[in-house]
């Protein structure tokens, strides 16, 4: 019996029913990794095609995740704080520092990767801007 027929009876026997719906999306787009001048590495998965890498939110997503990662930190320093206990995590600036370098992945492959040219230097607690040479 052909699926319109199987439909048909059903119907007839006072169902409701629908055919079934095609898949809208199969796979999760590629990941953009963000690493800022402060040591601090943000993972986002984006919703890009591999043809057309979307750079600029892949920058903005890592950026939104690295703000999200600082509230977090300073709930929880606030919270150990209040507590009396001895703060354990390190608090990130409010505002995302420079992307260093970026790159695209997916199932553990490097689509595409770039390194700004930068006058921010990292030391894995801030970043400080370079002197002119």
């Amino acid at each position: 019996m052909e699926l319109e027929q199987a439909i048909a009876v059903l119907r007839g026997a006072g169902y409701r029913v629908t055919k079934p719906k095609p898949r809208k999306q199969q796979r999760v787009g590629p990941t953009f990794v963000a690493e800022f001048c402060d040591g601090e590495v943000v993972r986002m998965s984006t919703n890009t095609p591999l043809t057309k890498l979307d750079w600029q939110r892949g920058t903005r997503l890592c950026q939104a995740g690295y703000e999200a990662r600082a509230r977090l930190r300073d709930r929880l320093a606030d919270a150990a704080e209040a507590a009396g206990e001895p703060v354990s995590v390190r608090r990130l600036p409010s505002f995302p520092p420079p992307i260093i370098r970026g790159r695209f992945e997916q199932d553990g492959r490097v689509l595409a990767t770039y390194e700004r040219p930068s006058k921010w230097v990292g030391t894995g607690e801030s970043c400080e801007l370079r002197e002119a040479a």
